[in-house]
């Protein structure tokens, strides 16, 4: 699954909900915006609460990793970036 989201796939052996959180997400920062189908699939299981929750959380790992960009803070000694640097 790890090799999936690294390779930019969606994971398919990913449970149902899971695959749906990632599109959902994948569409939320390629275009900034969330279509019906990906919406409605997600409310589903989160509800309109969870959606909220989910953004929440994906705006506060955006701001954090804003801050670590901008203020160029380094891994800690002997540690590798887990995923390649964006292109």
């Amino acid at each position: 699954m790890i090799r999936d989201i690294k390779a930019g796939r969606t994971p398919k052996k990913a449970a149902k909900d899971e695959r749906a959180i990632f599109d959902f997400v994948q569409e939320l920062y390629k275009k900034r915006r969330v279509g019906e189908r990906n919406y409605k699939r997600v409310q589903g299981f989160l509800g309109d609460r969870g959606i909220v929750e989910l953004i929440g959380i994906l705006g506060y790992y955006t701001g954090v990793s804003m801050v670590l960009n901008v203020f160029n803070v380094a891994l800690p000694d002997g540690a590798a970036p887990y995923f390649a640097e964006p292109k």
